[in-house]
């Protein structure tokens, strides 16, 4: 993610009283990338089966929003 778009994130998912975490750990629910899907989240997955790797656009329409929005559509998919 550029700068902007990573400070971005950071003060949204602060605002609505989540915490930011540079690794994937046990209380990690989301992971927010710009990235395609590659090994590296599959690695992730297998520690953490519930984790969700999300487009900064999800954080977008919470903001918009106000609220916690359904993640679904925002979502990096193993590309099957």
């Amino acid at each position: 993610m550029s700068t902007e778009t990573r400070r971005q994130a950071g003060r949204y998912i602060t605002a609505f009283g989540g915490k930011l975490e540079q690794y994937f750990g046990d209380g990690i629910n989301y992971v927010i990338t710009s990235d395609a899907w590659d090994g590296n989240f599959d690695e992730a997955l297998s520690a953490n089966p519930e984790l969700m790797f999300a487009r900064p656009t999800w954080l977008d329409a919470c903001a918009r929003q106000q609220k916690l929005v359904p993640p679904q559509a925002y979502l990096v998919t193993a590309d099957l």
